[in-house]
């Protein structure tokens, strides 16, 4: 018999979160009765924000935002067009996501009219920019309030971070305490997170991990990165912690 075909949702979840990313390991251990929003909410957040990111002109960018921009009023009216925010208003279907989306696609709109960030001063604005995305999927979360939502954007920014950090070393000069306000934005996000928005709580707990292998193996990042296995087992670990009773 052969295989159903994939839904335009399942596409873009299938694309947003490859096997063997830490989004993949952290929607592998969510709790399987929202493992599907969870899925949907990275893949939103990540759709939007690649839109911002995308080469080319700023003018393409912004049109395809602002088409974003009206699509968080037409889930408002129960009529999404996009087959992400249909999926997610199906499993989720309270008032607190399409505000978070907005800000997102704000977010967006400002990061996509910047040239890329290099001095400290510009690199820390870019990260809670970012950091809308962790508040986005702690919104969808059934149980999260605002003190989750809020926790979610400092942990996300201390992500960002992490990433740059990932991606570029400890940076040149006036960047080198970057690893020190990741970490610190890490510490600062309320522990409603671990059992409010437990997905997110995932996210930056392997996050932190790569950034401490990261500091042990001088920002060399092939000798600190993450085996799929080992991040099978990390985010195992995790998990098992915040489900223990």
């Amino acid at each position: 018999m052969p295989a159903e075909p994939a839904t335009p949702a399942a596409t873009y979840i299938s694309a947003a979160i490859p096997p063997g990313s830490i989004d993949y390991y952290v929607a592998l251990m969510t709790p399987a009765r929202l493992r599907e929003l969870t899925r949907t909410g990275i893949a939103l957040a990540k759709v939007i924000r690649n839109v911002a990111m995308q080469p080319g002109e700023p003018q393409i960018r912004q049109l395809k935002l602002h088409w974003f921009a009206q699509e968080v009023e037409m889930v408002i009216a129960g009529t999404p067009r996009h087959p992400l925010t249909a999926e997610l208003l199906r499993l989720c279907p309270h008032e607190r996501w399409p505000e978070s989306m907005r800000e997102l696609v704000q977010a967006m709109m400002t990061e996509a009219a910047q040239p890329p960030a290099t001095a400290l001063q510009e690199l820390l604005p870019a990260a809670h920019r970012a950091a809308t995305q962790q508040a986005l999927l702690a919104a969808v979360m059934p149980t999260s309030g605002k003190t989750s939502i809020d926790a979610a954007g400092s942990l996300g920014t201390g992500i960002a971070l992490a990433r740059f950090v990932r991606d570029h070393g400890a940076g040149p000069p006036d960047v080198r305490d970057l690893p020190r306000l990741a970490h610190e934005h890490f510490s600062a996000a309320d522990l409603s997170l671990r059992h409010e928005a437990m997905p997110v709580y995932l996210q930056g707990a392997l996050y932190r991990r790569q950034l401490r292998r990261l500091e042990a193996a001088g920002y060399n990042a092939d000798k600190a990165a993450l085996s799929p296995l080992a991040l099978l087992w990390h985010s195992w670990r995790e998990a098992r912690k915040l489900l223990r009773p």
